[in-house]
């Protein structure tokens, strides 16, 4: 028997009725195929030639070649098409529930001030559950009184202590409520918030139990760092949103638009120009994507930032917005509420940073545009250096948050949102960026209106010679 047909039978196969120029051609295919990195089977004529033979002690991935000879699949081909059908899902699933975030944060944006308010502090709590989830050890804990009642408590008085002030401030504004001009609210928070601190604080010393000391130690110092990050960071949100709308809603809008574009720009155009990762700690993370997110980024600023100015919805403060005096709280509804809130916008003097003016361009730019001056709202050039800022800085907050991860060997926060991971997973770096446009507004835009509440507040603490004396001079004023 010829040494081939015996080499057919020991695997199992019948020979194959081949020429041989056909077994020629066959081989060649065969070792092109192998070549091109396939290890099993062959393409082209060949492939068309072969026969599958399905075998149980092969699980179905042998088949015969044109030239007589078994050859084994590689997983190479069913590993690539499964790796495919695995990335379309992702991709399906991370852009379904991407559209439904902006569904949700449009809505809130719209509902108004105190919504979005509202929408922060809950994103707050959210963050602090999924960050002190990354240490715990049930073991530990065990044998830890109070551990998860004394962690919460900390979070509780910080909350309230960041966000009181605030809170006060805004009913004072609002004129509906009939609270005072006086600083003893303030006052009786800080001392509130200090008599709570100093209570966790005994509280927590109490609880350190022996064998444990290490363990609670760090736990407390890491309970202290988160809330430095989502606390401390966004006492600022307060401030930021009650002074008009396009102070959260924009910035946050161009993190979203950084993001998108970087996971875009680094499938399209990822190591094509730049072979080196933008990041040890983030391999994924290239270069293309950075640089054209940032472009994108300065695009959307200029643009959307000047969208924006042109609706008083969301360049008026919250004060601005507040119904007025006339209705009563029986009359009051969310409906009635959004009405009149959008009759007063329409009537209110925007800040001078949304109002239209015109810039000379430099004699360079000017030839090469055409024109000597060119139409432009102030904020638009705010608008850039916030995006430069999402651009350049605001990164490196989910950076910060991918090296917590490697660090405790977790690939998301949470699984609340499929596709996205979780809370902080989407959030990480808007909390920077939160705290540079409070930064930058109270830099660059904000200034003090002197009003009549104002004024008499502060006349009414003066002693009766003082306030005798701004009488006379008052009346000299208006007899000028």
């Amino acid at each position: 028997m010829p040494a081939e047909t015996r080499g057919q039978r020991r695997r199992g196969f019948g020979r194959g009725a081949k020429s041989g120029s056909g077994e020629d051609e066959a081989r060649h295919a065969s070792r092109s195929a192998t070549k091109d990195g396939y290890t099993g089977g062959v393409r082209g004529a060949a492939a068309d030639e072969s026969s599958a033979i399905g075998s149980s002690s092969h699980n179905n991935d042998t088949t015969l070649g044109a030239n007589g000879y078994a050859h084994h699949h590689s997983p190479h081909h069913v590993s690539t098409a499964s790796a495919r059908e695995r990335t379309r899902s992702k991709i399906v699933t991370r852009v379904t529930f991407a559209i439904v975030l902006l569904a949700v944060f449009f809505g809130i944006a719209w509902a108004g001030h105190v919504y979005i308010f509202l929408l922060v502090c809950g994103i707050q709590v959210m963050l602090f559950k999924e960050l002190v989830a990354v240490r715990y050890r049930a073991a530990m804990e065990k044998k830890t009184p109070l551990f998860r009642t004394l962690q919460w408590s900390w979070f509780v008085a910080a909350m309230f202590y960041a966000h009181g002030d605030s809170i006060v401030r805004l009913l004072r504004e609002d004129s509906l409520l009939g609270i005072n001009d006086d600083d003893q609210p303030e006052k009786s928070l800080i001392y509130s918030s200090f008599a709570l601190f100093s209570t966790l604080f005994v509280m927590t010393v109490l609880t350190l139990r022996p064998g444990l000391y290490k363990y609670q130690v760090g736990q407390l110092a890491w309970t202290v760092v988160i809330l430095l990050l989502i606390v401390g960071q966004l006492k600022v949100v307060a401030p930021n949103i009650f002074s008009g709308i396009f102070w959260y809603f924009f910035p946050a809008s161009c993190i979203i638009v950084n993001d998108i574009m970087a996971y875009v720009c680094g499938m399209s155009m990822g190591r094509r120009f730049i072979k080196r990762p933008f990041l040890r700690l983030s391999p994924n993370k290239t270069w293309e994507g950075f640089i054209g997110a940032f472009f994108f980024t300065l695009l959307w600023a200029f643009w959307f930032s000047r969208f924006l100015a042109r609706f008083p919805y969301f360049t008026c403060s919250f004060k601005q917005l507040r119904p007025s005096e006339e209705f009563t709280w029986q009359e009051l509804h969310p409906g009635t509420t959004f009405h009149q809130a959008m009759l007063r916008a329409n009537t209110v003097q925007p800040d001078r940073v949304f109002t239209q003016t015109t810039v000379v361009l430099p004699a360079a730019l000017a030839h090469l545009l055409g024109r000597a001056s060119l139409p432009v709202k102030p904020i638009q050039m705010h608008g850039l250096v916030i995006g430069i800022f999402g651009s350049l800085v605001a990164p490196f907050g989910g950076f910060l948050m991918s090296a917590i991860k490697r660090a405790y060997g977790i690939k998301d926060f949470d699984s609340l949102i499929p596709g996205h991971g979780g809370v902080t997973d989407r959030m990480d770096c808007q909390l920077v960026m939160i705290l540079y446009t409070f930064v930058h507004y109270q830099t660059f835009i904000r200034h003090v209106p002197i009003n009549y509440h104002r004024v008499w507040a502060s006349v009414s603490a003066l002693k009766r010679d003082d306030q005798v004396r701004i009488w006379e001079e008052l009346g000299k004023f208006l007899d000028r």
